[in-house]
């Protein structure tokens, strides 16, 4: 049966800071081709693979314009048009002015 060496374990993560500092180029190289290499696995997977996943499906995501729905949207925006241009035309009463009423005067 493998025992494991807690010790042994715990001095070699004590150094491994140490060790990578002195080799740091050879660390910088091999962490840059770790990445190069999981930056190709994933553009892989979702750039090549999706694509070609997409043209086995065919063409049956062709896209149709619908004329119909076009022309109610065109006549909704044109009949809020036209409501919102007769909003400035209405005049209000302002609450704020003094109403023009005759008031009794009192006398002494």
């Amino acid at each position: 049966m493998l025992k494991i060496n807690f010790k042994k374990v715990k001095d070699f993560f004590k150094q491994l800071p140490r060790a990578l500092a002195e080799h740091s180029f050879l660390t910088f190289l091999v962490f840059f081709i770790f990445s190069l290499i999981v930056g190709g696995l994933v553009f892989y997977q979702y750039g090549i693979l999706a694509k070609s996943a997409e043209q086995l499906k065919g063409e049956e995501n062709i896209f149709t314009f619908d004329q119909d729905a076009y022309q109610k949207i065109l006549n909704e925006w044109k009949s809020r048009n036209e409501m919102l241009s007769g909003v400035g035309l209405k005049v209000y009463s302002d609450p704020f002015k003094a109403v023009a009423t005759s008031t009794p005067k009192l006398t002494k």
